[in-house]
């Protein structure tokens, strides 16, 4: 291949960011009636950009540090039950 065709795959699978944001953000308003509080929202939120995004490993630590967590407590939450049981 040349660098013409190559350069066109590229662009061919190129990922509109905002499109992508618009996408993702229209998912987000699918289930966000369901929690009464801003920040377990946003824990939320922030969990399914994790799952979403080109991580290697999704390990809460990971999310976390895409979600622009410190540490994973936050997104704990989300992936466990009221009393701390997987969901």
């Amino acid at each position: 291949m040349d660098a013409a065709s190559d350069l066109a795959v590229a662009e061919s699978h190129s990922v509109d960011a905002a499109r992508w944001q618009r996408i993702r953000d229209l998912v987000i308003d699918s289930f966000a009636h369901r929690f009464a509080r801003v920040a377990p929202r946003r824990a939320a939120a922030g969990f399914i950009t994790g799952l979403l995004a080109d991580l290697a490993v999704n390990t809460c630590w990971q999310l976390a540090e895409q979600a622009g967590h410190a540490r994973p407590d936050t997104l704990n939450a989300c992936s466990t039950g009221p009393n701390g049981t997987p969901t």
